[in-house]
């Protein structure tokens, strides 16, 4: 099995960075179509990823509804499983966590009143109901040997549900979809964050010097 050495990794890092910022790096009437273009990247990844799981897993490797909704594996190294539980969340919180930076920039939109409070709800219900079917698919199509799964040589256990259930080709497939799809992500979250802190220096350097807060 290879094994990426960490210089390797921090060169995929960096490659990855620098792809992400020359994505960025165009005008902005092409910005805005590239942007609604990677929506639909990101949906049609989505798609392909509960489609290809949910058909390509081997009978023996599907849970059933019990599993999925009922079994609780404590593979951490707190005593109390109600604590791992509510631990748990802290992976999966950042997909909604910055749903609310459509208020940052809301002197940027056109129709605020409307354009950011519907922005906000609908990125809250679309992460929502895709991550649920996400989640669901691969508890669904992930077998029951967790442990292997999360000590997987790897080192990703998507990665190793992938492999598992599609075999070497149809997981580097699926996961070179996955990966374009993520840098489109990226994209997005880049000209986002840079849009949002342009805000804030903005709104700062229009403050009076004693109200600005230094913290």
């Amino acid at each position: 099995v290879f094994a990426a050495t960490k210089y390797q990794n921090y060169g995929i890092f960096a490659a990855t960075v620098v792809l992400t910022f020359g994505m960025t790096c165009v005008p902005t009437s092409l910005l805005n179509k590239l942007n609604m273009s990677y929506i639909f990247i990101q949906f049609g990844m989505l798609l392909a990823l509960i489609i290809a799981l949910a058909a390509g897993t081997p009978p023996e490797l599907k849970n059933s509804a019990s599993f999925v909704f009922s079994d609780f594996q404590n593979t951490g190294y707190w005593t109390s499983n109600g604590w791992s539980f509510m631990l748990s969340f802290l992976t999966p919180v950042w997909v909604v966590s910055g749903f609310e930076s459509s208020a940052t920039i809301a002197e940027e939109a056109s129709n605020a009143a409307k354009a950011v409070p519907f922005a906000m709800l609908s990125s809250l219900v679309t992460a929502a109901v895709t991550g649920w079917a996400v989640i669901i698919t691969i508890a669904f199509c992930m077998g029951t040997d967790v442990i292997s799964i999360v000590t997987s040589p790897l080192g990703q256990p998507l990665a190793q549900i992938a492999f598992n259930s599609l075999g070497k080709n149809g997981s580097i497939a699926l996961l070179v979809f996955l990966w374009v799809s993520s840098i489109c992500n990226c994209s997005i979250l880049m000209v986002a964050a840079s849009r949002e802190t342009f805000a804030f220096a903005r709104g700062m350097s229009n403050s009076p010097p004693h109200t600005m807060n230094t913290c």
